[in-house]
């Protein structure tokens, strides 16, 4: 946008926002309870969270367009984020959208996959292969 904020807002949270497996305290050395939230909560904090961008927007001539994203590294939040974006376009907000990008680097050939099983390049491109069309469409672009 001319006044310097974004027409479009991408946003993956998942696989280490969501939850499972719980991780080890490097303190402690003791497992830390998984922070699996119910979907009614992963639903609540996505919106507060797309308020306070909507919020930091506010001066902006334009509504953005949000795309939640899930996928990159694992499917474990696709349905509860795909379900939050429903939940939020039923209260009114038409311009949230789900943007699944698993089959980008889920379950990838592990030669193409970066360090720790994180997406590399190869991954990313798919990825942007993968969201280019459908926010383009949404965006009317």
């Amino acid at each position: 946008a001319a006044d310097g904020a974004p027409d479009a807002v991408i946003i993956n949270l998942g696989q280490n926002d969501y939850g499972k497996p719980a991780h080890i305290d490097p303190v402690s050395g003791k497992p830390v309870p998984n922070h699996l939230p119910s979907p009614s909560q992963w639903a609540l904090h996505y919106r507060w969270f797309l308020g306070n961008l909507t919020a930091l927007y506010s001066g902006s001539s334009k509504k953005q367009t949000f795309f939640l994203a899930c996928g990159g590294m694992a499917p474990k939040y696709c349905n509860d984020t795909e379900a939050a974006v429903k939940k939020m376009n039923a209260a009114g907000m038409a311009n949230v959208h789900y943007l699944d990008i698993t089959a980008s680097s889920v379950r990838a050939n592990a030669s193409y996959m970066g360090c720790a099983g994180h997406p590399s390049w190869i991954g990313h491109a798919k990825a942007a292969a993968i969201a280019e069309p459908l926010v383009k469409k949404a965006m009317g672009w």
